[in-house]
């Protein structure tokens, strides 16, 4: 199946392995706007052992525990190729991650759980075996196994859970320290119809703002003129990007935010551009203006442009 769809591929693209290419070119787009080397969340500090225990103890709590005493068991009695396979995924994940080609994702583990859980359920029956002959009752082995398997799927139903949302949530909490700012300047100062000239789609999130405030944009190719029609049309426009990619915009621009990877601009609408003051407003009159009086205006100007030309 997989030599097939490689060949397809092949056949499709004209490249092969074309797909790992594009895997990779992703994930260091993906490094870099996120920023993980920057934040090092605990999937980065812990890579060595993300997948081997620290994604299993967030999964399963001390639950996990089990798995100890269940390997010799496994070792000894279990199918090898089950062993073997077990061990060469968690060799495979936590070899990619720490080489930095994917982006340690807890779904990855997914192809860890039946070994896991062979793992556990052989704690279990060990654990069981071993404390019904403690007891000196070899026929209690089974109920107590199934006693500990019912508690072992009650808690990890309950309990982990729980503990990685709160986990997720103090951790978002000294992680996103710039997209919150970010997001509360933009919120501070958006108002009426005006949008955000935005590339970091990360950021949309935190804003909580509807998706029609947001132009899609590559803010490199947004001109100073761009942003002067916007503001004419909608009073106000924000910038949102890398400070590398706005360094064209400076007419009229105010910076609002501004660190190492992120910048916020502001361009307000200039007086004689209100978008509320129609033509008189554009040609510089103060809108509200009685007609009367801008002719007037306009026959003395033309008056006085004569008398300088003859």
């Amino acid at each position: 199946m997989i030599v097939a769809w490689v060949l397809l591929h092949r056949a499709m693209t004209g490249e092969w392995f074309w797909f790992l290419r594009e895997n990779r070119l992703y994930i260091a787009r993906a490094w870099q706007e996120l920023r993980i080397h920057e934040r090092q969340p605990p999937s980065l500090r812990l890579a060595p052992v993300w997948y081997l225990a620290a994604i299993p103890w967030l999964s399963m709590g001390p639950a996990l525990l089990f798995a100890i005493p269940g390997v010799p068991p496994v070792v000894r009695r279990a199918p090898r190729s089950l062993a073997l396979m077990g061990l060469v995924l968690l060799a495979f994940v936590t070899a990619v991650w720490v080489a930095r080609t994917n982006l340690g994702l807890m779904r990855h583990f997914v192809a860890l759980i039946p070994f896991y859980a062979t793992l556990v359920a052989s704690g279990i029956t060990a654990v069981a075996a071993l404390t019904a002959r403690a007891l000196g009752r070899p026929s209690m082995a089974r109920a107590l196994a199934l006693g500990l398997c019912l508690a072992v799927v009650q808690h990890v139903a309950r309990g982990p859970l729980e503990k990685q949302v709160r986990w997720a949530t103090r951790d978002s909490r000294r992680l996103y320290v710039q997209e919150r700012a970010v997001a509360s300047v933009l919120r501070a100062n958006l108002d009426g119809r005006a949008r955000v000239f935005c590339d970091v789609r990360s950021l949309e999130t935190f804003t909580q703002l509807p998706p029609w405030r947001f132009i899609r944009w590559r803010v490199s190719d947004v001109s100073d003129f761009t942003l002067l029609v916007e503001a004419s049309q909608r009073g106000r426009v924000l910038v949102v990007t890398e400070p590398s990619r706005a360094t064209q915009l400076r007419a009229g621009v105010r910076v609002l935010y501004r660190d190492a990877t992120l910048v916020v601009l502001r361009r307000d609408a200039p007086a004689v551009l209100d978008p509320r003051g129609g033509l008189d407003a554009r040609r510089g009159l103060t809108r509200g203006e009685p007609r009367a009086a801008v002719i007037v205006r306009l026959v003395v100007g033309a008056v006085a442009a004569a008398a300088v030309l003859s």
